[in-house]
């Protein structure tokens, strides 16, 4: 039925908005990224229902002039998100994009919402470890696992007291109202084995590296170490197909049924096909740049996928994250804290609970 489709369809949407730029703007959309570099993500912090968002500037020799990107996550319906989001950040992203081509000078909210609907470009695939987990019910269990971890610092369990006596007192102390996640919000099941999420995470480096034949484009500096929950961008140029596009959605559609295919590392990723043609990778990731040639290299060696990633990356001019301090390990293990709590409690709940705190 519609409403069971609903429920088992993901709670996190992609937004991808493409703004040319006239090069006689290029440097007074510098000042801007300099004024607002640290003002944006502070509004979007404000934000309920955020969870990734990034500005890029994207300029290629194969592309005539430069685009400015702005790419975001977001929990619910895209008309309830941009009202949030002209109320929290409307002046700021108002600011830069009026040094687009296409964009309003002075806008207002209805201007906003139609430069936004105008520009919007449809995302060729999607994927995030969590899709049906909203910020909120995140935050919700993290403040839960709070609460849990106070109560054990407060009066520690006595080495001869039983799991099914602790799972009691914990689940007494936090109470039922505290316990509940929202309901509209189902949790993630976690499914797959480890033969298949190594094999899909091999299958994910080749088709990448292979979905279009790669050329280097726009990359300004060396890439530093990167924390965890950093961002990354990256950028395809060469041949495209309908067979690829075909290819990279499948490819999608089979790592949302998985979440660990793609290792402990990825916590989401976009893909955008544009003229040129170009394929965007927006990815969210938890390790040191360094190091994602280990997951990548498929059949190849370290050191060329190096210089692939290397070759292909492009800098963000601003990033926010909602949950940059938690990991999927983490979020995962505190939304099944939750929902042991939720459950009819047995003796057999106990152990795993007592385990995963």
């Amino acid at each position: 039925s519609a409403r069971m489709s609903a429920l088992r369809g993901p709670c996190q949407r992609p937004l991808c908005v493409v703004c040319p730029v006239e090069p006689s703007a290029v440097g007074a959309l510098g000042v801007e990224f300099a004024r607002l570099r640290q003002t944006l993500p502070q509004k979007f912090a404000t934000m309920r229902a955020l969870h990734v968002a990034r500005v890029v500037v994207l300029r290629s020799p194969l592309a005539d002039g430069v685009a400015l990107i702005f790419e975001c996550s977001f929990d619910g319906e895209l008309e309830d998100f941009v009202n949030e989001l002209w109320a929290n950040a409307g002046e700021e992203l108002g600011a830069l994009f009026s040094r687009c081509a296409t964009g309003p000078q002075t806008p207002n909210f209805a201007q906003f919402r139609a430069f936004l609907e105008r520009q919007q470009r449809r995302v060729t695939a999607a994927f995030s470890a969590y899709p049906r987990l909203s910020v909120s019910a995140i935050e919700h269990a993290r403040e839960l696992d709070r609460r849990l971890q106070a109560e054990l610092d407060r009066a520690p369990a006595a080495p001869s007291s039983s799991a099914e006596a602790l799972f009691e007192r914990l689940a007494a102390h936090v109470g039922p109202n505290h316990a509940s996640a929202p309901s509209a919000e189902p949790c993630v099941e976690l499914r797959g084995e480890a033969a298949s999420a190594l094999a899909w995470a091999r299958v994910l480096g080749w088709a990448l590296k292979r979905l279009i034949w790669l050329a280097p484009s726009c990359f300004d500096a060396p890439p530093a170490p990167l924390a965890r929950a950093a961002p990354l961008t990256l950028v395809f140029c060469g041949h495209s197909s309908h067979f690829k596009s075909f290819l990279l959605r499948r490819l999608t559609r089979w790592l949302r049924r998985s979440p660990g295919a793609l290792g402990s590392w990825a916590r989401s990723a976009h893909w955008l096909e544009l003229p040129g043609p170009r394929l965007v990778c927006f990815a969210t990731y938890e390790s040191a740049f360094e190091s994602l040639p280990n997951t990548l290299r498929g059949t190849r060696g370290r050191h060329s996928v190096q210089r692939w990633l290397g070759a292909s990356r492009l800098t963000d001019e601003i990033g926010y994250g909602a949950l940059s301090g938690l990991s999927v390990a983490e979020i995962r293990r505190n939304r099944r804290l939750q929902a042991l709590l939720e459950e009819p409690r047995d003796g057999q709940r106990a152990p795993e609970f007592c385990g995963l705190l």
